[in-house]
Order: C-alpha cells, then structure tokens, then sequence
C-alpha cells in the first residue's frame, strides 16, 4: 500500500432515503460503493446487484465458490476511504444485502480486522480509524 498515516477520517454520508449512514468505498479506479458500517456482523457482505456492475466493469473476476458452505464471495482490490489506502478484502455474495439498498455493508472482518481504535463523533458524522499495525 502507498504512505499512509495511522488515522483515517471518514465522513459517513447519508444513503438515499434509506435512512444508512454509510462508507464510501473506493474500488479499484473509479468505482465507489456505499457501504453500511455493521460492527455486529462477522463478515463483510455486497449484493448480487453489486457484484453483477463490478464484474460487468472488469473491477472484480467470476468469484468464489466454496464447496463446502455453497458460499459465494469475491476480492475486493485496490480500495480506498476518501482517498486513503485500505487493505484488500474478501466479501460475501449475498441476496439479503440487498434490503438495504445500499452496496453491501462492512463486517468484523474488515472494521476490527484493520482497526485497533474507531471513534464516531456523532454531531460531525466523522468516523476515525486507527490502523491496526500489528499484522
């Protein structure tokens, strides 16, 4: 990954009528997905509707398939928060993303997987997170 500093800020946006707040996440060039913040979740999960654009973009491959859970998921590369560096990760496909009517949203895995600190201020709707160095 490019220099980074320990903290990343993060405004949360407001997601179109749904009443989320959530990550803008950057994919690869150009693509950006809204992501709901879910601290209660294990794993981070997108929506078929998700995946299906950034296959049809070229920004992700067909998937994988776990034989074993019949779990389908896919590797999400070269992202970014509001311009900052943040490691890859691997999501889940899965249909009950899509109630939420944004892109998926971001589990344990990435939020307490990167992190070692996350701070919201409430009034500004910041989101600060402090990189997790000891991986």
């Amino acid at each position: 990954m490019p220099d980074q500093s320990d903290e990343i800020d993060c405004h949360l946006k407001e997601f179109e009528g749904a009443g989320w707040l959530v990550i803008l996440l950057g994919v690869g060039a150009d693509q950006i997905l809204a992501m709901v913040p879910n601290p209660l979740a294990s794993r981070s999960v997108i929506s078929p509707a998700t995946f299906a654009r950034l296959v049809e973009q070229g920004v992700v491959s067909a998937g994988i398939h776990d034989i074993r859970t019949r779990a389908k998921s896919c590797i999400l590369r070269h992202l970014s928060i509001e311009g900052q560096p943040v490691p890859d990760l691997e999501v889940r496909i899965r249909k009950h993303a899509s109630f939420l009517r944004a892109d998926g949203y971001l589990g344990q895995d990435f939020l307490f997987g990167n992190f070692t600190d996350i701070h919201l201020d409430i009034d500004r709707r910041l989101l600060r997170l402090k990189r997790r160095h000891d991986r």
